[in-house]
């Protein structure tokens, strides 16, 4: 049997007994660093365009950013609704299907401002309830220095209405990740890799994330001018086919398989795979070993890249 093989039955005997591990018994840590039991999340999708225009994702639990048509990179950031001081997330754009898989494998309410035709094709056939600023104009606001289509805002109160009055129609948010509980384990053990450069096919958007050895965290930064302050504890590289699906240069992410990864946490880069078959709710992330990557707690940012 040759390795290939071997990971992959490593990684289905270790999903089949990690089947009754809920996320009750994960490590006890705050919102922010892991989706708790009854709470609703939204995965809102945010601009990217300009490095000083993204708004609100410092209060994510985690973060995806990936590439949309002409490597333009769009984020979406999961973030708690209940219990979350007063904030404003934006700019809210449109969807693309691989947006509503990576909401829909947390059931977070996905939040935006229309779609490409797959995204509403998928969100149409499957009855999935979202919040989108074409049906529910009235939730949103006009930034005022921000020209369309970079102009729709969401305040935390709008998401808290929108949850309250539909409440009947979501489940609770999940996440069934591992995260670390033991002070020892979120220090590095040999040198630390201070930069990470994210290699975005497009150089406007190419990040940097400096590792800051003192808070033990990735500060981003995507220009020179980028005056902004987010930070992340955990970093990951997930590489996935990429493949351009129509003249209007719309991508077609793959979700779902298997792939290669690389892990940023506590200094260190981890050589892993990601796994997201239909029968595991959540995209996982393993060692070459087959050993589940355990978080530490705080954000997660996921890039998303081309193989």
């Amino acid at each position: 049997m040759n390795s290939s093989k071997c990971f992959k039955l490593t990684i289905i005997v270790l999903f089949i007994l990690s089947l009754g591990h809920s996320v009750h018994s994960a490590a006890k840590v705050t919102p922010k660093e892991q989706l708790p039991v009854a709470q609703n999340y939204a995965a809102i999708v945010i601009d990217n365009l300009n490095p000083r225009l993204p708004r609100g994702l410092e209060s994510a639990s985690i973060v995806y950013e990936a590439e949309v048509e002409g490597g333009i990179t769009r984020l979406m950031a999961i973030v708690p609704i209940q219990g979350m001081k007063p904030m404003i997330f934006g700019p809210v754009r449109s969807a693309r299907p691989y947006f509503v898989d990576w909401a829909l494998e947390v059931n977070a309410v996905l939040v935006h401002v229309g779609g490409s035709p797959e995204a509403n094709h998928k969100i149409r056939s499957n009855k999935i309830r979202t919040l989108d600023q074409f049906y529910n104009a009235s939730l949103f606001s006009n930034g005022k220095h921000s020209k369309a289509p970079h102009h729709f805002f969401i305040k935390t109160s709008s998401l808290q209405q929108f949850v309250s009055v539909n409440k009947n129609q979501f489940k609770n948010s999940v996440n069934t990740w591992s995260y670390a509980t033991d002070v020892a384990g979120r220090k590095a053990k040999t040198a630390a890799i201070h930069k990470i450069k994210v290699p975005f096919s497009k150089k406007t958007y190419q990040i940097e994330w400096i590792y800051n050895s003192g808070l033990n965290n990735y500060i981003r930064k995507q220009s020179a001018t980028d005056k902004s302050v987010i930070t992340a504890k955990n970093i990951v590289f997930l590489y996935t086919d990429i493949n351009v699906m129509d003249k209007v240069g719309r991508l077609k992410i793959k979700t779902t398989g298997s792939g290669n990864a690389k892990i940023f946490l506590n200094g260190q880069a981890i050589q892993g795979k990601w796994v997201k078959s239909d029968f595991m709710p959540q995209v996982k992330f393993y060692d070459l070993v087959g050993k589940e990557i355990q978080f530490q707690p705080g954000m997660v940012w996921i890039e998303v890249l081309k193989n």
